[in-house]
């Protein structure tokens, strides 16, 4: 008999012990002479670990055991769940992040080859890898022979609209080239891959992921051409991303065209991202030292806005692992937080237990 039949037969085990029990006090009863029988409390133990399996009872008592103590005191219960929930949470969204962007290839073209472009000023605290300026930007992309193309990423949320449904969506505004320069056409729809920047007109374009085709538009293939509103604005959908497709944050669902045009007056405000491809000659100490040389010159021509700004160059890989261990780093920061509040918590309700 196994463990597990012989815990469900308990209730028959413990009759038969008994039964056991009051045929050797009526065994030894009729004889005078016998010993006493003894301690009978301690013969049921010994008795009972010849069956019982101590292991998953002991944990059965635990569980009871706690489970009174949480009905007794439902702020604690509520503080553990919370610190568990959180936990489990933060665990697998930082390991689902990290199989992605650390283990696995990332889903580009010559990954290797992408570089994103930072602005960088030594004299600030903060300035290792600031966002970049369109001006500077469009400096960059003129002057660069170095890398084979580059391209803006600027991030945010913005309302999605069909008709009577709306939601908040995260967005990526993109210039033309960023999914050729990536390698990744859309699965459905051409985009706008083919297109040059400089003929764009009014940005009245938008691809969107597979998760919003399906949701929204339950798969339809009509719906490339569609016409939606993005913030109250009118865009035509020209293509759809294959499941999966993410630059950085995976929960993006839209990337709308932008198209970058030099600032009337001073120079706009470093506000959006920059990633690039290295033409297949060129390695990254090569590109870093034309960078730094453009920005240079930037600096000479407008003094009052770019004096100690230069440029770095990062690989995208490790762009993104740099993410994940900021907020691998947050969560163990935040979760010896909740354990603090915890263990205070605990302190304070089980003097009271």
């Amino acid at each position: 008999m196994n463990w597990w039949l012989r815990f469900r037969r308990q209730r028959t085990l413990e009759r038969d012990l008994e039964d056991e029990l009051a045929f050797h006090r009526e065994m030894l009863s009729r004889d005078e002479n016998a010993p006493a029988f003894g301690n009978a409390t301690r013969v049921r133990d010994s008795l009972r670990d010849l069956w019982r399996f101590q292991h998953v009872e002991s944990v059965l008592r635990d569980l009871r055991f706690a489970c009174r103590a949480l009905r007794r005191q439902p702020g604690f219960a509520l503080t553990i769940v919370a610190s568990l929930a959180l936990g489990i949470g933060a665990a697998i969204a930082i390991f689902t992040a990290a199989d992605a962007l650390l283990f696995r290839a990332l889903p580009f073209q010559e990954p290797d080859r992408l570089m994103m472009l930072w602005e960088r000023n030594p004299t600030l605290s903060d300035a290792d890898h600031h966002d970049v300026s369109p001006d500077n930007f469009l400096e960059w992309k003129a002057r660069t022979t170095t890398f084979a193309d580059l391209a803006v990423i600027d991030e945010g949320r913005s309302v999605l609209r069909d008709r009577d449904r709306s939601e908040e969506l995260h967005v990526q505004r993109v210039t033309a080239s960023f999914f050729s320069l990536l390698g990744v056409a859309p699965a459905r729809g051409t985009g706008w891959a083919t297109k040059a920047e400089s003929t764009r007109g009014a940005d009245d374009e938008v691809v969107i992921s597979d998760r919003v085709w399906r949701a929204w538009f339950d798969g339809d293939a009509g719906a490339i051409g569609r016409s939606v509103l993005l913030d109250g604005r009118p865009l035509t959908i020209v293509g759809v991303m294959p499941a999966g497709f993410a630059f950085g944050d995976r929960d993006v669902d839209l990337w709308p065209l932008m198209t970058l045009r030099p600032s009337s007056g001073s120079r706009g405000a470093r506000s959006v991202r920059a990633v690039g491809r290295l033409k297949p000659d060129v390695d990254v100490e090569q590109a870093q030292a034309e960078m730094t040389a453009i920005a240079d010159r930037l600096a000479q021509t407008d003094r009052a806005f770019n004096a100690h700004w230069t440029v770095a160059l990062e690989p995208v890989r490790d762009a993104f692992a740099r993410t994940v261990r900021r907020s691998f780093s947050w969560a163990l920061w935040n979760s010896s937080s909740r354990r603090l509040l915890s263990s205070r918590f605990l302190s304070r309700s089980t003097s009271s237990w």
